[in-house]
Order: structure tokens, then C-alpha cells, then sequence
């Protein structure tokens, strides 16, 4: 705590800071990873994720990144690893630290121990200083001795004679975090009046047990609570049954009678975590996912029960693991991983909802898209689904159809986008259902929308009606000035199967009259990058130009080009001609890399872009080395040394 108040205070550090262990109330992975993951980030913020398995990406992710410009360096401390209850066996989470990252961790214990935390945390030992605490004297004084354990231990023995008294220490050293008497109340089955009176023998300046904010008890350190947990084991075993007895019934309640509200309490709080540390079947994390128990009115109340439904998600995965390995099916564990799964994303879309409507309105059309990708489940034959069945298929995609339809053209939208990307194998299901979606826009009076004319293109078998409906999309693109559309439609009349007689300067467009749309579909590019530099449109105009064929293509490449000596943007011109080198004819393309060498000599450094290398191949050996001279960016160099090392001139690639 010291260290990282010093260096909190230090310019330009940030620090995560975390006493793991029941005394401070912070003994579970889920609680600590989001305090370490917003020194990361910078923000104080509540930082509650769906899962620990995505903190645990995001947290590796962003300390394995070297920091970068004026961003702060980071201490992150985990103080008493040991004391959490939940820390998995092998962990990868602190594995890579990058530069500008620091990470302490305090372990009780001999340097043996320290060494198997090393491992147990992803850590080379070589890689990692190991500082005994008792070599700092002002460090060392907070550690207590087996003799001070002991003797403190044995006070409370003897303060709590009385069964009374002793099921309250049971229950404050079983308990993963400070217990107010309200939590006591119904984890020891003693009236709060009477707590009162007993708690009272065991408060002391120094004592083993303190109370603290909220009074709330709790042991004034971990060791003490050990140590009790070790002399009265089969107790304390028989207490946490008790525990998750109560936890068990007002589960059911909540699922039950969902009317009344569950108490926000100790048991509510820490139900999940008690069944995952017993190793309870997945069974008992199924009515966790009841929207009774996962409603919340707070932050932090949304962050345990997703944390509820994450070990309850584990519990049903692992099952469904052993289960596959046997070469048996599980259908029930399939049940409980997507029942959890879509109360996860329920939960966490509530929470970071700015507009319920427009909330529900998204479900909805997830509702769509989820039974289309049903209907697919339902045309393949998996072991855990059994016989594909067209019938099947046709039942779910109908109901799936009508709930479209009754959101108008945002849900047929949606639903043509699900039937495009899923794999529904029976022709018959996939065609029928798309019929119906033609027909009810077709008895339309409104104009298709361009997303769902985008989206019956995509499935639509017919040549003529697609190259109809993508004609739609050009007009109305190039009517909202949108690239996304444009270049969408453009892609799709690219892929199109050739139809039979095309000629060879056709590639792969459908008909003669889509080459046409294809080229208007390239002249509208090139006025919009008159207008703006559209980035997003660059990589695609190469792909563009080839499928019109070397003679349509090589005029939108040479246009596009004429276009780009009007950009201020000398990186944007020279990515357009990298993009077209390939297109253009042999007399434009031998000025256009003229352009571009002068481009890379005089203006600012290029990024490494995919299309930078095509464009240097061109090149002879001599203009590389010159570039490679003049600009002497790493990013380019990275570029041209392969290419030298290819055509000999191993030295200079050096």
C-alpha cells in the first residue's frame, strides 16, 4: 500500500492498487481484474464486462502493449495473490508486460512458494525479481508470526465459547468478504438484537476481529481467519451446506415469484461464487439466470450477477466438455450455456442502454436473426441436433419471416442478412423463405430501402432481378452520397457467377448491362474522391477495375487516377495509385510510378499498406535503393528489403 500511494503520487504514473484477500473484500479474480484493467486504461469508471474471460483478453491484450507516446506509465499491484479464492491454476492474464508497464505481486510464504506463483502467473523466474519482505524492516513489520497467530487465535476460542458466539466466527471466517449484521442474520440464524449484544465481546484496539465502514466485521487479517478455518474444518463444511441450502431456496423463490425482490445481501451477493468453490453440478447455476435474480438497480449489483451467470456458463461448458470427451450428448448443458449466454448479453444491454426502446427494438430484430441461424442448426445434422429436417427448417424460418414483417423493412432487412450468412443446407427452406421476402416487398408501394435491396441481391438466383435491385442501390448511393453501399454493390456484381456467351472482357459480371452499372458504379467513385478522400473505398478500386475487364477497367483506373492529381492528401494519392498500378495501360502506368517515386521522395513517411509492396515491384533495383536512401522511414524500409533480397542484392536488403 505504501508503494503504490508513492508512486500515485509520483508525475506521470498511474496505479492499480488491489489487497486481495476476505479481510478486504476483494478475494475473487472478477472483483480484481476491473480495478487493474482501469489503471490500464486510465478511467476510475465503473468497468463491468460480460465475462472474466474477456477482462482476462482485455487486461493481456493492454499490458502487453509497450506504452506509447505521452500515455502514462502503469504500476499494477496484486497484494496477496495467495488469498484469492478463485485465481485460476495456469494463468496467462500478466504473462507479457510490455515497456512502461510494471506488475508487483506479494505472495505469503517461503521463496519456494514465490517460485510456484511464478509459474502459476505465466512467468519466467529469470524474468522476475523475488524481494523477501523481511530484508525491508518497514515491510516485514506488518507480517505477523505463528506465536502473535496463535495467541490471537486462542483469545477468540476462548471469547467464543458459547455456540452463539462461535457460529458468528464461523461465519466471518468463512465469508469471502466483511459481513454486516444484516448479512449475519440469516447466514448464523441468530437475531440481529442478539448479534448485536455478541458481537460486542470480540470489539478491541487490536483484536483478530474489527468492525469496519458500514459495520461491517470482519477478521483484521487473513491469517487469523485461516487459521480458524483450519481448526474447526468439518464445521465450517457444514456451515457453507447450510449457506448454499438458503441460497438454493431463494433462487427458486426468484424464479417462482418473481414479484418479490430478493435481498441484496451477503448470499445473494456471493451464492455463485460459494457453488463454484465447492465444485456444485451446473444444475445449481441454472435458476441464476432467472430475470428475477439477474435484475439490478446499480452498477455494481449488474457486475455480480453477470458474474453469477459466468461461473454458472463455466460450470455448463465444463460439463459439456467431459460429456463430448465420454462420446456422449448433453443436450441439457447446450440448454444452460445459450440460456446463460443470452442472459449475459440481456443483462449487459440493459446496463449500457442509453434508449430502452431502441433497446428493445435492436432484441427484436436479434430475435430474427437468431432463428434464422436456428433454422440453419436445423438443416445440418450435428450429433447434439440429431436428423437435419426440412420441415423443420421451414417452421422456424416462417416465424422468423412473420416477426420480420411485423417490423417492417428494418426486420426483412434483417432477416435477408441472417439468411445470406447462415448455412441453411436444404434449397428448399432457404428458397421458400426468400420467396415470401420478395413477395412481400414487391406488394410494397415504398421504395426498397438499399440495405434490403443489398441484402436480396446477396441471395436472390436470378441474374436480371439482381442486376435490377443492385441498380436501385447505385441510385440511392450515389443519392446519399454513401461509399459503404456503393462499393457494396459494386463487390456483389464482382462475385456474380458469369452467365453463359459473356464475353472475356466481362470478368465476373452477370450480364453486358452490368458492366455498364459497374462502370457507373466507377465513375461515381471517382467524382465522390473528388469530393473527399474516402478511405474505406481505396483498397476496393483495383478489385473494381479488374472485374470490369483490361479495356473498361484500364479507362475507370486511368479516371481515378486523373482525379487523384487534385488531392491535397500526397498520402491518399499515392495509396490510390498503389491500389490501380496493376490496372492501368502500360503507358499510364510507367507515368503513374513516376508519380509515386516522387511522391515517396518528397512527401511524408507512407504506413506499411498492403498495396505498397505491388506497387514497389515495379520498380527497377536502383529506384529502390535510392528510396530507400532518401526516406529511410522503417516502415518502408521494412517494404523494400525483401524486395531487393528476392532479386539478389542481399547486402543492401541488410
Amino acid at each position: 500500500a505504501k508503494l503504490a500511494a508513492d508512486v500515485a503520487r509520483a508525475d506521470g504514473w498511474r496505479v492499480g492498487f488491489v489487497p486481495l484477500g476476505r479481510a478486504s473484500g476483494l478475494c475473487l479474480e472478477s472483483e480484481a481484474l476491473p480495478i487493474l484493467l482501469g489503471a490500464l486504461w486510465g478511467d476510475e469508471d465503473h468497468l463491468g464486462f460480460p465475462s472474466t474471460a474477456r477482462l482476462r483478453r482485455l487486461l493481456r491484450s493492454t499490458l502487453g502493449r509497450d506504452r506509447s507516446g505521452d500515455e502514462a506509465e502503469v504500476l499494477l499491484i496484486l497484494d496477496g495473490v495467495d488469498r484469492c479464492v478463485d485465481w485460476p491454476e495456469t494463468c496467462a492474464t500478466f504473462s507479457q508486460v510490455g515497456a512502461g508497464r510494471f506488475v508487483v505481486v506479494t505472495v505469503s510464504g517461503a521463496l519456494e512458494q514465490a517460485q510456484l506463483w511464478c509459474e502459476r502467473l505465466g512467468w519466467d523466474t529469470e524474468d522476475v525479481r523475488l524481494l523477501p519482505a523481511e530484508s525491508n524492516p518497514a515491510h516485514a513489520a506488518r507480517f505477523y508470526t505463528d506465536a502473535e497467530v496463535n495467541t490471537a487465535v486462542s483469545w477468540l476460542e476462548r471469547a467464543a465459547a458459547d455456540e452463539s458466539a462461535a457460529r458468528i466466527v464461523d461465519a466471518l471466517a468463512l465469508a469471502y468478504a466483511p459481513l454486516a449484521l444484516d448479512d449475519l442474520e440469516p447466514l448464523t440464524g441468530i437475531p440481529t438484537s442478539t448479534l448485536t449484544e455478541l458481537v460486542r465481546r470480540f470489539a478491541g484496539a487490536n483484536g483478530p476481529l474489527v468492525a469496519g465502514e458500514g459495520n461491517e466485521w470482519g477478521f483484521s487479517h487473513d491469517e487469523y481467519a485461516a487459521r480458524w478455518r483450519d481448526r474447526v474444518p468439518e464445521r465450517l463444511a457444514r456451515l457453507e451446506r447450510r449457506w448454499l441450502e438458503l441460497g438454493a431456496e431463494r433462487a427458486t423463490r426468484a424464479r417462482t415469484s418473481p414479484e418479490v425482490a430478493i435481498p441484496e445481501d451477503y448470499l445473494t451477493r456471493y451464492f455463485s461464487a460459494h457453488l463454484q468453490a465447492v465444485g456444485a453440478r451446473a444444475e445449481s447455476f441454472v435458476p441464476l439466470a432467472s430475470p428475477a435474480w439477474c435484475r439490478s438497480d446499480s452498477p455494481s449489483t449488474t457486475d455480480r450477477r453477470l458474474a453469477d451467470l459466468d461461473r454458472g456458463r463455466a460450470a455448463a461448458e465444463e460439463r459439456l466438455v467431459r460429456s463430448v470427451a465420454g462420446g456422449n450428448k448433453d443436450p441439457d448443458a447446450c440448454r444452460w450455456i445459450v440460456r446463460e449466454a443470452l442472459a449475459q448479453a440481456a443483462l449487459w444491454d440493459l446496463e449500457i442502454a442509453e434508449d430502452l426502446e431502441e433497446l428493445r427494438a435492436e432484441a427484436r430484430l436479434a430475435r430474427i436473426a437468431c432463428l434464422v441461424r436456428l433454422a440453419g442448426a436445423a438443416t445440418q445434422p450435428p450429433p447434439i441436433t440429431g436428423d437435419a429436417t426440412t420441415a423443420t427448417a421451414d417452421a422456424i424460418l416462417s416465424l422468423a419471416l412473420t416477426v420480420a414483417l411485423k417490423e417492417g423493412a428494418a426486420g426483412v432487412s434483417a432477416f435477408l442478412e441472417a439468411l445470406t450468412e447462415a448455412e441453411v443446407a436444404v434449397p428448399l427452406a432457404r428458397g421458400g423463405a426468400l420467396r415470401q421476402a420478395v413477395k412481400a416487398f414487391e406488394t410494397d408501394s415504398e421504395p426498397l430501402p438499399a440495405g434490403v435491396s443489398l441484402h436480396l441481391a446477396k441471395v436472390i438466383g436470378e441474374a436480371e432481378r439482381r442486376r435490377h435491385l443492385l441498380e436501385r442501390v447505385v441510385a440511392s448511393a450515389r443519392a446519399s452520397g454513401s461509399v459503404r453501399e456503393l462499393l457494396q454493390a459494386a463487390e456483389l456484381l464482382c462475385d456474380a457467377p458469369p452467365s453463359a456467351g459473356e464475353g472475356a472482357d466481362h470478368g465476373g459480371a452477370d450480364t453486358a448491362a452490368s458492366v455498364d452499372v459497374l462502370a457507373r458504379v466507377g465513375d461515381m467513385l471517382a467524382e465522390m474522391l473528388r469530393e473527399s478522400p474516402f478511405y474505406q473505398a481505396i483498397q476496393r478500386l483495383d478489385r473494381i477495375a479488374r472485374s470490369l475487364g483490361p479495356t473498361t477497367g484500364a479507362h475507370l483506373a486511368s479516371r481515378i487516377v486523373q482525379v487523384t492529381h487534385a488531392l491535397p492528401n500526397a498520402e491518399l494519392r499515392l495509396r490510390v495509385l498503389a491500389e490501380l498500378i496493376d490496372a492501368l495501360p502500360q503507358h499510364e502506368r510507367e507515368a503513374a510510378l513516376r508519380e509515386g517515386v516522387r511522391l515517396l521522395e518528397t512527401g511524408p513517411s507512407p504506413g506499411d499498406f498492403p498495396a505498397l509492396a505491388r506497387f514497389l515491384r515495379h520498380l527497377d533495383a536502383g529506384t529502390l535503393r535510392a528510396l530507400a536512401t532518401v526516406d529511410g522511414s522503417p516502415a518502408l524500409l521494412r517494404v523494400i528489403a525483401p524486395i531487393l533480397a528476392e532479386r539478389g542484392y542481399i547486402e543492401e536488403a541488410q
